[in-house]
């Protein structure tokens, strides 16, 4: 792949100080969610155990996975016609409402309510980086760029 040197020379780098906020902020959302799904994964059979819902194992493991399909398809919708931004503002206060609803279960059904709104939320998240990664031109190489809609990148088809 050939870049022309005037391009590449005046191409913003990921980390300047334009670019920095919403590069370690992309960063940060990644690793929040990635070690959510973790830390409750870990801690999941003890809590079960502590409200005595042992049983509720299936559901509870389940909730997010179910909810994660969901919002890829409603995200990706939503992303479509709004732009990333409100999606990721909804995946972040969504995000935060299922993190407190599972902290503070008092039983089974908060808990499934939290999981559902936890996956909800890596759904909404996920989607609204990667159509913000598909979207600036910057820092998609040319060649994966489609031709049909400017800015969208073929590999991302399924988000542009």
């Amino acid at each position: 792949m050939a870049l022309d040197a005037p391009a590449a020379i005046l191409a913003p780098r990921l980390l300047s100080r334009v670019n920095a906020p919403l590069a370690l902020g992309v960063v940060a959302l990644v690793t929040l969610g990635a070690f959510e799904n973790r830390a409750i994964s870990t801690a999941l059979p003890t809590m079960l155990t502590e409200l005595d819902t042992v049983s509720g194992f299936g559901v509870v493991t389940a909730a997010p996975l179910a909810a994660y399909l969901v919002s890829l398809a409603t995200a990706g919708w939503w992303a479509d016609r709004r732009g990333p931004a409100p999606v990721l503002r909804a995946g972040a206060l969504t995000f935060l409402a299922g993190m407190l609803a599972t902290a503070f279960a008092a039983g089974l059904p908060v808990l499934v309510a939290g999981r559902l709104l936890g996956g909800l939320a890596e759904g909404l998240l996920d989607v609204g980086v990667a159509v913000l990664a598909c979207s600036t031109r910057d820092y998609v190489p040319a060649s994966w760029r489609s031709s049909r809609r400017p800015g969208c990148c073929p590999r991302c088809s399924a988000l542009c």
